[in-house]
């Protein structure tokens, strides 16, 4: 079926014009100069034609011309030319370029080069703080590279940079560097005069410490004295992951030699196992147990949950100076530590030194130190033992009135528990509801209401 012919002037319609090749087209006004019309002499592309540029009177073409320059040290066309440039530019009069051939320099390679690196490094003293702060993230794969001594301690001097920016940027390269850079490198950015940094190298001594190097845990120790919080905190934590991994470690060896033997049961916590590290440790630990701050004090206390320490009568009676601690937080937890360590060694060891110890503190320690230690032996006498009572009971007929109280505060747990021996005496013997009629106010506040409430046992009637 024949179609009809589109009309003239219609898409598709109409004759169409013959094909020409090019040498056959007339040319058009575009296609010749015409006279006065404005050219450049530039040639169109290539690192000739960036140079030309440089030295035009145009800012934007000289700018266009630095920033084709840094793709072309990016991607790797005329490297060695586009990098011996960028360094002679880093002495330009213009802020501006010098900034651009730092940026240009950080991007010229994928490897570290020592003239560039050489060259960022006198960056580090330009006038112009955006120099410096690019100048100082440029060095960033060179502080890990195999000659990174010199830059690490070029960045350790820009942390005292007066522009805060310039002073972030060197911090966060000497943390990204420190857990590539050399024993030496580290040991002496621990005398960086900023806090962020000197954390960061007491953090990655951790691996050496495991390691058993006894060069890395002195210089660990060293800084729990540091003036700043955040540096003293750090030195704790990776003593205490020493003293935690120590003590895992010692532990699981035993209990495998003893499977192997057929002893499982005689496993005691490895006190002897840890070595002279774990005791060095262990008395750097109980030197900070007088810090300032309560935080610290506090992270000590939780790092001595070890069997280690608590096998320790060195550490015990440290941790004994807390009982009087100015901090509600750090007593009480002091106590409960205590306590622990109280029934561990009875419950595991059938050994009463840490007891004895708490009761001459009961009988002749001196306010918030004696009621602590009260807290502690109530958890000892709670179900009546006869053995540990007959330590309490005579302190209710002390002479000293404070006394009496922390004898009291010692039976509060066996009054909840309606202990016997301690309600009542077919003998006269003194009794906690006795103790209602001591002249002295103190002594009945204790543990008073527990029997009163909330039915009154008979025992009362002897009051």
């Amino acid at each position: 079926m024949a179609h009809a012919a589109a009309p003239p002037g219609s898409p598709g319609g109409g004759e169409r014009r013959p094909f020409t090749t090019p040498a056959e087209r007339q040319p058009t006004a575009l296609s010749v100069p015409a006279a006065g019309r404005p050219h450049t002499s530039f040639p169109a592309t290539g690192f000739d034609a960036e140079l030309a540029r440089l030295e035009s009177d145009d800012e934007i073409l000289r700018q266009q011309a630095m920033n084709n320059l840094i793709a072309m040290a990016k991607y790797g066309g005329s490297t060695e030319r586009v990098i011996a440039m960028m360094i002679e530019k880093l002495q330009d009069s213009d802020k501006l370029f010098r900034s651009l051939a730092v940026e240009a320099l950080s991007r010229s390679a994928k490897q570290v080069r020592q003239e560039v690196t050489d060259a960022l490094i006198r960056s580090l003293q330009d006038t112009d703080a955006n120099v410096r702060c690019r100048a100082v993230k440029a060095l960033r794969l060179a502080c890990v590279g195999p000659s990174h001594p010199p830059v690490v301690a070029a960045l350790a001097a820009m942390v005292r940079d007066e522009n805060p920016f310039v002073q972030d940027a060197a911090v966060d390269n000497l943390q990204y560097a420190m857990k590539h850079a050399s024993f030496e490198v580290r040991g002496e950015l621990l005398a960086s005069t900023h806090k962020g940094v000197r954390s960061a190298a007491l953090d990655s001594f951790l691996d050496e410490i495991m390691q058993g190097s006894e060069r890395a845990l002195e210089l660990v120790i060293g800084m729990l004295q540091d003036a700043e919080f955040q540096v003293r905190m750090a030195a704790v934590r990776v003593v205490s992951k020493l003293l935690t991994a120590r003590d895992t470690k010692a532990v699981s060896d035993q209990l495998a030699m003893l499977k192997a033997e057929g002893r499982e049961h005689d496993l005691v916590a490895p006190a002897k196992a840890a070595g002279p590290m774990i005791d060095k440790a262990l008395a750097a630990l109980m030197s900070v147990l007088e810090d300032k701050s309560a935080d610290i004090r506090t992270a000590v206390l939780r790092t001595l949950t070890c069997n280690t320490a608590r096998l320790n009568q060195t550490v015990f009676k440290a941790v004994l100076v807390l009982l009087a601690d100015e901090v509600d937080g750090t007593r009480q937890l002091a106590r409960e530590w205590i306590s622990g360590v109280v029934t561990f060694t009875q419950e595991r060891e059938r050994k009463e030194w840490a007891y004895d110890i708490v009761l001459e503190l009961l009988r002749n320690g001196q306010g918030p130190t004696q009621l602590s230690a009260a807290w502690v032996v109530a958890r000892v006498v709670a179900h009546g033992n006869a053995k540990y009572l007959k330590d309490v009971m005579p302190l209710l007929e002390s002479q000293h009135p404070l006394t009496r109280v922390a004898g009291l505060w010692a039976l509060v747990e066996a009054v909840k528990n309606v202990v016997p021996s301690i309600m009542w005496s077919s003998s006269g013997g003194v009794t906690v509801p006795r103790c209602l009629q001591d002249p002295d106010p103190r002594c009945s506040l204790p543990t008073v209401p527990a029997p009163l409430a909330p039915n009154p046992p008979k025992y009362l009637s002897l009051l």
